[in-house]
């Protein structure tokens, strides 16, 4: 199914905004939404899980208009939030029975289907009747997860889902969201940038409630080639360095400072700054900090690729 945002637009009192004229297109696959705290990024997935209204602005679920009917999305949509609330005393089949009750599945025999297909889908048949406070983190967010595919969604969006895993749960969660990916569109926002860079084929980068960069991860990268230098410097030069570019990182060594920074015009830099290779961190660091007319040349240079 296809997402399309148009010019999507939130103010909660007519002069600031947590979003601002966002646009934006998503087929099947995985797409990842990044940004600092109070980006927008949750702003975006509330007002697509229709759990929010925007203040202007479009959002359609193949060509249809999810905000004058929302119980379309609703129907095709699986949602898991960033604080997902589970009832520690129940077993995960009597949780999503649970849920599945609160949806408007009478049939018990339905329901049995339904929850037998979710457990399954996110491997959790085995602990189908442990008890949710007695599951790990990772556990918990599959379970999270399987609420989400209750209804067989065709588009399903998670906030933050990684957060708070470990290393072998998040590859886990990984290797579930591959196998989602292939046949349903999914939105995910996080902070872990190697997660968007492993998982997804697509990346928005937002900040101050605009869109400021998109494209595939190699995208954001490439279009950033012969602009991100290093030098060493000493703790007198560091305050010169940062007015001749964006600092990205720094780092003491026995010599002095390497300094890794963002600059259009290398001429202003020390003598010795040579390019890098640009990363994905890079790219965030560069776009969330940039200025609306960085940005357009980003774009257009993302275009250009």
């Amino acid at each position: 199914m296809e997402v399309e945002v148009d010019r999507l637009t939130k103010s909660y009192d007519g002069r600031t905004y947590a979003l601002c004229e966002v646009s934006l297109r998503l087929g099947p696959g995985i797409a990842g939404l990044v940004g600092p705290n109070g980006a927008g990024k949750t702003t975006l997935m509330r007002s697509l899980a229709t759990l929010l209204r925007p203040t202007a602005g479009t959002a359609r679920f193949d060509g249809h208009d999810i905000l004058s009917d929302p119980m379309f999305a609703r129907h095709h949509l699986g949602y898991l939030p960033q604080d997902f609330g589970l009832y520690p005393q129940l077993t995960a089949e009597q949780f999503l029975d649970f849920l599945a009750r609160l949806d408007g599945v009478r049939e018990r025999a339905a329901r049995r289907e339904h929850v037998a297909r979710a457990l399954a889908t996110v491997h959790l048949t085995a602990d189908a009747r442990k008890r949710l406070g007695a599951y790990s983190g990772g556990m918990r967010q599959r379970i999270g997860i399987a609420q989400a595919l209750m209804r067989d969604p065709a588009v399903l969006i998670l906030d933050e889902p990684t957060a708070g895993l470990d290393p072998a749960e998040r590859q886990d969660f990984h290797s579930l969201l591959a196998l989602l990916g292939a046949r349903m569109t999914i939105l995910l926002s996080s902070h872990i940038l190697s997660d968007i860079a492993n998982i997804c084929s697509q990346v928005f980068v937002i900040a101050q409630g605009r869109l400021k960069a998109s494209g595939t991860p190699d995208d954001l990268i490439a279009a950033l080639q012969g602009q991100v230098f290093e030098c060493l410097v000493n703790d007198g030069q560091m305050s010169e360095v940062a007015q001749r570019g964006q600092i990205l990182f720094s780092r003491r060594e026995a010599a002095g400072i390497i300094v890794r920074l963002y600059t259009v015009d290398p001429s202003t830099l020390p003598a010795d700054a040579h390019p890098v290779p640009p990363s994905l961190d890079d790219a965030y660091l560069i776009f969330t900090g940039a200025n609306l007319e960085q940005t357009s040349a980003f774009n257009q240079a993302v275009r250009s690729a």
